[in-house]
């Protein structure tokens, strides 16, 4: 990834809650990339747009940290001697909610209060309400009137791999819990972690190649290329050494990549490989991009960052695969058109996997519908009814009426519900609003067949 598209990769993994990790060589920004994504946004904004109290920013060396610094030094209660409490450093960011004074508080399952509690005790005070002059002070320093915003930033961990293991194990439940020991990470700070890569030039550890320790993070790679050159350049500019020594140190290095940085020779290929949580975090983060789609400078950049986003958490050849693919069908075919001639001879062309893909699909779109049309309500049936009738799909047939039913019936009768007669009279019974469980029994013809795939019969019932 090119150094001037670091900040968006940031801001849609924070956005995703997912941890990013930086792979780079030595010296190239990895750290000033974050604290300048965090300094340029802000918790608060006034009417003109200015901003105050950026969003937190600290940077730790893991190399340097002992595991207590995260887990916290456990402290005996002084009554039993048996209860522990843990003291954490106070380093680590604090508190789900922030103030325009800096105050943070409150814990992530707390709700999210409308006025800050600091603000409330002042207001509320009797020097507030008698000494004018202290009013007008209090009333000129809290410009929002005790709003409160969700704290907000950055947990940059830099130098990851060269941590020791006691220190990387407790990140690795900090990572993924948001807590470890006795601290809890604020519910908006996002971890951001850093490392050079491995081979004969670093001494690392590595754990940090561990398989359970890489599907946690998003991985990316920094490149050093004419944009990056160009973002240094700037930078160089930018600071306040003499400008004819400048000059000559950016046409030196601009002239030979190697004379900025050196390549990294014998470094070892990272694998990454997609898992269910990977998975998950590839929703999370196509989601994000979609909500960002305005900030981005044009379809290309949205596509790179994408990319590379989603190689860092499922690999290069699954990414290419998952980008490149494209269903035959898809839910909304037969959600919205059923089983008619066109989708009827394009499933007689689909393989099991892609039946079975389809089939899960249409059962999770179905069963997201807060109130779905009788169009669509008829259409799924219509669906299940031509895998019933197709040899090769009926136990497809059986576990897509599962899956449609599986939020509408207690757990104990899921498996049984729908293929037992004595059970449909008992819950016929009751008054509950159960959309596709009705319509999957009250299709008489229907409910027979999946008895019949179930049981190799249809269960006769004594009439009473």
């Amino acid at each position: 990834m090119i150094f001037s598209e670091l900040d968006m990769a940031i801001m849609i993994c924070h956005m995703s809650d997912i941890s990013l990790f930086v792979w780079g060589p030595r010296g190239i920004g990895k750290s000033n990339g974050v604290k300048s994504y965090c300094n340029s946004r802000f918790h608060f904004y006034d009417v003109n747009g200015k901003g105050s109290i950026p969003y937190f920013s600290k940077d730790m060396r893991a190399a340097q940290m002992e595991a207590s610094e995260l887990r916290g030094l456990p402290k005996a209660d002084d009554k039993d001697g048996v209860t522990f409490t843990y003291l954490t450093t106070k380093d680590l960011p604090r508190g789900t909610f922030i103030d325009e004074m800096g105050n943070t508080w409150g814990k992530n399952s707390d709700k999210k209060p409308s006025i800050s509690p600091f603000y409330t005790e002042i207001i509320e005070s009797d020097k507030y309400k008698e000494n004018n002059s202290f009013k007008t002070e209090i009333d000129e320093k809290w410009k929002f009137k005790g709003q409160v915003e969700f704290h907000s930033g950055i947990l940059f961990l830099d130098e990851v791999n060269r941590g020791e293991d006691d220190v990387l194990q407790a990140l690795f439940e900090l990572i993924l819990d948001r807590k470890t020991g006795g601290y809890e990470l604020p519910l908006r700070i996002t971890i951001v972690g850093a490392g050079n890569p491995s081979g004969s030039r670093y001494r690392t550890n590595t754990f940090v190649s561990d398989a359970a320790f890489t599907s946690r993070w998003c991985h990316i790679k920094m490149e050093i290329n004419n944009d990056y050159i160009s973002d240094w350049m700037t930078y160089m500019k930018s600071t306040e050494t003499d400008n004819g020594v400048i000059n000559k140190i950016i046409q030196f290095c601009a002239g030979n990549n190697d004379h900025l940085i050196q390549s990294e020779d014998g470094s070892e290929e990272l694998i990454i490989e997609p898992n269910p949580r990977s998975w998950e975090f590839v929703s999370r983060i196509e989601s994000s991009i979609i909500k960002l789609s305005d900030k981005f400078k044009d379809s290309g950049q949205k596509d790179r960052i994408r990319t590379e986003l989603l190689q860092g958490l499922i690999g290069v050849s699954i990414t290419n695969a998952y980008k490149n693919w494209a269903a035959a069908l898809y839910p909304n075919d037969i959600l919205e058109h059923g089983v008619n001639s066109k989708v009827s001879e394009t499933l007689r062309t689909m393989k099991r996997p892609e039946m079975q893909g389809l089939m899960l699909g249409v059962a999770n779109v179905a069963t997201s519908m807060k109130e779905p049309s009788q169009k669509h309500v008829d259409n799924v049936i219509t669906f299940c009814k031509w895998m019933v009738d197709n040899n090769d799909y009926r136990d497809l047939a059986v576990g897509f009426c599962r899956s449609l039913t599986n939020n509408e019936l207690e757990s104990s009768l899921k498996g049984a519900a729908l293929i037992n007669p004595s059970i449909q009279r008992l819950l016929n019974k009751q008054q509950k609003i159960r959309i596709w469980y009705n319509a999957l029994t009250n299709d008489p013809v229907l409910s027979i067949k999946i008895q019949i795939n179930s049981w190799g019969s249809e269960i006769k019932l004594n009439k009473k």
